[in-house]
């Protein structure tokens, strides 16, 4: 009997933009000679065009705009920093694409309108810091040197690095339930050597899908989430697929739960780590679900500069068979951030210099007769 699929399909629309807006280090006429300049003269959904340079300036982006690198190949380099400060009552998204800002990202916090969104995509930055549940933020190829504080997001395939100091080298916030859930898949996330927080911590609700990342640890633990202080939270996270390479020995934590409401869950599965001694799964009352995970203290069973498993670990086709979990190639899923269809095969290439797709996030199996979503994320200049 043949059987139909119905398909919902859900694209990130690549806008006709209304104008190009060109920049250039010492433009004039119809070429501007900073972005601030060219911000001033666009109109919500323009394209603003910067050819590689260094242009020294403060970006206060207001404006439904993309703002891009004229080169496929080229960065432009922002001496600032970059406020994302949306106004009124309509949401504003800005995509910033191909940019190196040696200062800091931040927003208007409270101000913004709901529903705005920023991406930042194959961008080099110092930190972010948000302050607003109203903006989401979408990184996907970035590298932040010095920690990322977000609430809503996505992160995807970026490298992210601890400050020197206490700050994670990502960390979530919220107050109070979301629906929507951050996706933080196939990122490297590494503490610098004087950091001993927590790398990755999140919040009780915030839901989250902690796939597929290299975690590069020094004396820190990888994931730990909070307390929601006595509110009730039905939240639902994964820990899945990760690889974690750790150095120094001594106590630490895959993940560390301090919340204490049982409605609360997190499943850990399919994990690879490699430290000098094994790690804890701890719970202070949230409900954790884990299995087939493998925690080694042989340096020979990783690759330490991929984090791949290696022949002989144990980790190779050991994973979960559970079809939902298999790899690319169809093979029963291997521990680590290598398994799985979000495998870091996926995000550890350059850029293209063509169209991009970014992410495709489709259930592996539905009943027939039942509608699936496919969500796919991608770009072009």
């Amino acid at each position: 009997m043949k059987k139909s699929l119905n398909v919902i399909l859900s694209l990130f629309s690549l806008t006709a933009h209304a104008a190009d807006l060109l920049v250039a280090v010492g433009g004039s006429g119809s070429i501007h000679p900073n972005i601030m300049a060219a911000h001033a003269a666009a109109v919500d959904g323009d394209r603003i065009l910067v050819s590689p340079g260094v242009y020294t300036e403060n970006l206060v982006i207001t404006k439904s705009l993309e703002i891009a690198s004229n080169s496929q190949t080229l960065r432009y380099t922002v001496n600032g920093n970059l406020s994302f400060s949306p106004g009124g009552i309509s949401a504003r998204t800005c995509t910033i694409i191909s940019m190196v800002l040696t200062g800091n990202v931040t927003d208007n916090g409270p101000l913004a309108p709901t529903g705005s969104v920023l991406r930042l995509i194959d961008s080099k930055m110092n930190n972010i810091i948000t302050s607003a549940n109203a903006i989401r933020y979408v990184l996907m190829s970035d590298s932040v040197m010095n920690g990322a504080t977000l609430s809503k997001s996505d992160v995807i395939g970026c490298y992210l690095r601890s400050d020197a100091g206490s700050m994670p080298a990502l960390s979530f916030f919220a107050q109070a339930a979301q629906t929507s859930t951050n996706l933080i898949v196939g990122n490297e996330i590494v503490a610098q050597a004087t950091n001993i927080q927590t790398v990755l911590q999140g919040s009780p609700y915030l839901p989250m899908r902690v796939e597929n990342n290299l975690f590069r640890l020094g004396q820190n633990s990888a994931c730990w989430v909070g307390n929601a202080s006595g509110a009730s939270t039905s939240v639902q996270s994964t820990f899945v697929n990760n690889s974690v390479s750790r150095s120094a020995a001594g106590v630490w934590y895959v993940l560390q739960l301090s919340e204490t409401d049982a409605a609360y869950s997190f499943t850990v599965r399919n994990n690879f780590s490699v430290a000098p001694t094994s790690p804890a799964i701890t719970t202070s009352g949230a409900t954790i679900v884990q299995d087939y995970n493998l925690w080694t203290t042989n340096t020979s069973y990783i690759n330490a500069a991929t984090g791949a498993a290696l022949p002989g670990s144990g980790a190779l086709n050991a994973g979960d068979p559970d079809p939902s979990y298999t790899d690319l190639d169809l093979s029963r899923n291997d521990m680590g951030c290598y398994g799985g269809s979000f495998s870091r095969d996926n995000f550890d290439d350059p850029m293209p210099t063509t169209a991009l797709v970014l992410l495709v996030d489709v259930p592996r199996r539905t009943q027939a007769s039942t509608s699936i979503s496919i969500t796919i994320d991608g770009i072009d200049r």
